[in-house]
């Protein structure tokens, strides 16, 4: 091998190497930003979430509001039920 040719060889894989060194170095930013996306993305849905739960928790306090309510309602119907029997049987 002539001494031009060792040197164009030599010559080529730092330009290679440079390149490719470019590539990466793009490669790893674009992850960069869709990594920050991706954690942006998973706050705001982390937070849509705890929003959901505080619905569902109010959600869930007005069903048990509604069950006592209509436990007390069919508490004091059976006892006006009783209190007639009671009147009716005199």
């Amino acid at each position: 091998m002539t001494a031009n040719t060792q040197d164009d060889k030599q010559e080529h894989s730092v330009e290679f190497l440079l390149y490719n060194e470019k590539r990466l170095k793009n490669n790893f930013a674009e992850l960069q930003k869709q990594h920050l996306l991706a954690l942006q993305k998973l706050r705001a849905t982390e937070q849509a979430h705890a929003v959901l739960q505080e619905q569902v928790n109010a959600i869930h306090g007005k069903i048990d509001a509604f069950r006592k309510g209509y436990l007390d309602l069919q508490k004091e119907r059976d006892d006006l039920a009783r209190t007639v029997a009671m009147l009716k049987a005199r």
